[in-house]
């Protein structure tokens, strides 16, 4: 009778066990799952920035700063939104005249010139094939900043996710960066959208890192989006992990070759 007992109190205990651990795993996948989707809506004010600018043939300053006031809540963790256009050399000087002319200013494309993060100087970007300057740009850290035309492709490892994101017709991340002149910020990453001339997205990849008109990147500080991600849900003695990879192409959002036009 003892030993009956005492098996029936053991199975009882090892389904009650298993019952509390398919609980938690739940929870823990719930969980997961509603972390990503926040982290995966992170960049939504970057993709609606990229319609206006394909619906746009010749978006000003103030058009694209309105847009994104409307459509930017408080709660966004989105940092800086800017639209760089792909430009050939044999247009540079034109470039830079109508830059000029729209900002007010002299502007030339930069490029870095020494120092890093905070510490980064700009000098007059190099003779190349071609150049990705900032024309555009909103600021949405309380930043009196001024527009610098910096060549956002300037290095090999940025112009790697970005034509990557342009091969795929979607938005991509980038591994974690440092950003000028906000030390303060931490870590952080950026979403590059591409945008392709109006009609049909070309059909291959080839055909797409050739037409790409430019590229909206959008500046993301990682304590913030997770910050945010996590805001208002129960408290759980845990951890999560989080893995940032390194390969230029950390996440993605967008909808596939018919996505930005």
């Amino acid at each position: 009778g003892l030993a009956a007992s005492w098996l029936g109190f053991d199975g009882i205990s090892r389904n009650e066990a298993a019952r509390v651990r398919s609980i938690l795993e739940l929870r823990a996948d719930w969980r997961t799952a509603d972390l990503q989707r926040k982290i995966l809506e992170a960049p939504n004010l970057v993709m609606d920035a990229a319609a206006f600018i394909a619906s746009s043939a010749d978006p000003r300053p103030g058009e694209f700063r309105s847009f994104l006031e409307k459509k930017h809540s408080t709660d966004d963790t989105v940092r800086v939104v800017l639209w760089a256009p792909m430009v050939k050399h044999a247009d540079r000087a034109a470039f830079e005249a109508e830059a000029s002319r729209i900002h007010g200013r002299p502007l030339r494309i930069s490029h870095p010139g020494g120092g890093e993060g905070p510490q980064t100087r700009w000098v007059d970007a190099p003779e190349q094939e071609t150049y990705t300057p900032i024309l555009l740009h909103v600021d949405f850290t309380g930043r009196d900043s001024l527009l610098t035309p910096v060549d956002i492709l300037f290095s090999p490892e940025r112009r790697a996710v970005a034509m990557r994101a342009a091969a795929e017709a979607q938005a991509l991340a980038t591994p974690p960066v440092t950003f000028a002149g906000a030390a303060a910020a931490g870590p952080g990453f950026n979403v590059y959208a591409p945008v392709f001339p109006g009609g049909p997205t070309p059909s291959t990849p080839e055909e797409r890192r050739a037409q790409v008109r430019g590229f909206v990147l959008g500046s993301f500080a990682i304590k913030g989006v997770f910050d945010k991600s996590i805001a208002g849900t129960p408290v759980v003695a845990g951890k999560i992990g989080v893995y940032l990879s390194a390969d230029g192409g950390a996440s993605r959002r967008g909808g596939g070759p018919g996505g930005m036009k």
